[in-house]
C-alpha cells in the first residue's frame, strides 16, 4: 500500500514470507530498497461491482438538470489529494458553462473546511459541492459524468479502478500507480502533477466530447 519510500525493510524481509502490494509502482520500491524480486508480488485491489444503482439519486440529491455535467471526485480531504488544485483547474470552465458542477465526496479536517473557504472565496457555492463522507459510493459515482482526482502520491489508487468499473471517464495525474490504474487515452486522461492548465485541458476534453467520454468509459468497464 505504500506510495513513500520504504525505511526499515525488516517488515519487509524478515518477518513475512511473503509480500504483496497493490501496484507495480510499489513493488519496485521495494525491491529498490533491497527486497528479492521472487519475494514480493503485485496483487491489485478488488472492486466491489454493485449492480441496481439509482444514477439519478445524486441529481435528485443537489436538484441537477439531465443535461447538467457533473465532475465528481471521491477522496479523503488530505493536501496531497489536491481537492484545492481541482477547484482551480475546474473554476475557469465553471465561468464558461451554465450547466457544470464539480461534486467533492470526503472528508477530513482542516483541508475540508479550507476547501469550503476556497469555494466561497471564488463565489462557486452553487456550482462546487462538498458533501463530506458517505457511505453510498456507488450511487454517486453512478450520478458523475467524469471521475478526477489531481492527487500527489498515490500508492495504486482503487478508486480510479472503482471508477472505471462504473463506466466513468477518468481525468488524473501522472503519479505513483495511477498508471497502472488509468490507461492514458484509453480509459482516460492523466496529466503532469501540479499542472494546472494541462488539467483545465483535460477536463474541457472531455466535457466538450460526449463521445469520448461514453468510449473512454466504456474502455474503463472492459478492463
Amino acid at each position: 500500500h505504500l506510495a513513500k519510500r520504504v525505511g526499515s525493510l525488516l517488515s519487509f524481509t524478515v518477518i513475512p514470507h511473503r509480500v504483496t502490494t497493490s501496484s507495480d509502482y510499489v513493488r519496485k520500491l521495494l525491491i529498490e530498497r533491497g527486497v528479492r524480486p521472487s519475494d514480493v508480488a503485485t496483487v491489485y485491489p478488488s472492486i466491489d461491482l454493485r449492480q441496481g444503482v439509482d444514477p439519478q439519486a445524486l441529481r435528485q440529491e443537489l436538484r441537477l438538470a439531465q443535461n447538467d455535467i457533473v465532475i465528481g471526485c471521491v477522496a479523503v480531504m488530505r493536501a496531497e489529494k489536491g481537492h484545492r488544485a481541482l477547484v482551480d483547474a475546474v473554476e475557469p470552465l465553471i465561468r464558461q458553462r451554465p450547466n457544470l458542477h464539480l461534486v467533492l465526496v470526503g472528508g477530513g479536517s482542516p483541508v475540508f473546511e479550507q476547501v469550503q473557504e476556497q469555494v466561497q472565496a471564488k463565489g462557486l457555492n452553487k456550482r462546487v459541492h462538498l458533501l463530506g463522507a458517505r457511505k453510498d459510493v456507488p450511487e454517486l459515482l453512478a450520478g458523475f459524468d467524469i471521475f478526477a482526482l489531481a492527487t500527489e502520491m498515490e500508492a495504486a489508487g482503487m478508486v480510479f479502478a472503482e471508477a472505471a468499473s462504473a463506466g466513468l471517464p477518468i481525468v488524473g495525474t501522472k503519479v505513483g500507480g495511477v498508471p497502472e490504474m488509468v490507461q492514458d487515452g484509453v480509459t482516460g486522461l492523466l496529466v503532469p502533477l501540479h499542472d494546472q492548465p494541462a488539467l483545465t485541458a483535460a477536463l474541457e476534453r472531455l466535457i466538450s466530447d460526449p463521445a469520448l467520454r461514453i468510449q473512454m468509459g466504456e474502455a474503463g468497464r472492459r478492463m
